[in-house]
């Protein structure tokens, strides 16, 4: 029977940055770009794939509004046009003073392991 048990390593809470506007709140293209290079762990977990969860931080814990999966990469996919609409929406509809974060499952490849007394391979 194949092993299809896939890791991921947690990673974050990473916080947002966004601006007070007219109308609300909201997290603009340079907020975006300097997420990225907020933090040299950002940088490499860029180009990473995996589960990314976008939510807000709240007084008595964390309020999770996005969970997305890639295909290609972090940094080309959390932040996509669409994203941004969905992630500015949720941040105006707390009018509180929550605040936005992205939390990270990344995904983790495994090496293969034979084993040549079965005759099989294992991850």
């Amino acid at each position: 029977m194949k092993n299809n048990t896939k890791y991921f390593k947690p990673l974050g809470p990473f916080d947002i940055n966004f601006e007070n506007l007219p109308g609300g709140k909201r997290i603009t293209k340079d907020h975006v770009r300097n997420f990225w290079n907020s933090k040299k762990d950002l940088v490499k977990i860029g180009k990473g794939r995996g589960v990314y969860i976008f939510g807000m931080k709240v007084t008595a814990g964390v309020l999770p509004c996005y969970v997305g999966k890639t295909k290609k990469s972090f940094e080309n996919e959390c932040f996509t046009a669409r994203n941004m609409v969905t992630y500015n929406g949720e941040i105006l509809r707390y009018e509180r003073n929550y605040k936005p974060f992205m939390f990270f499952l990344a995904y983790q490849p495994q090496k293969k392991t034979e084993n040549k007394r079965f005759g099989y391979s294992r991850t």
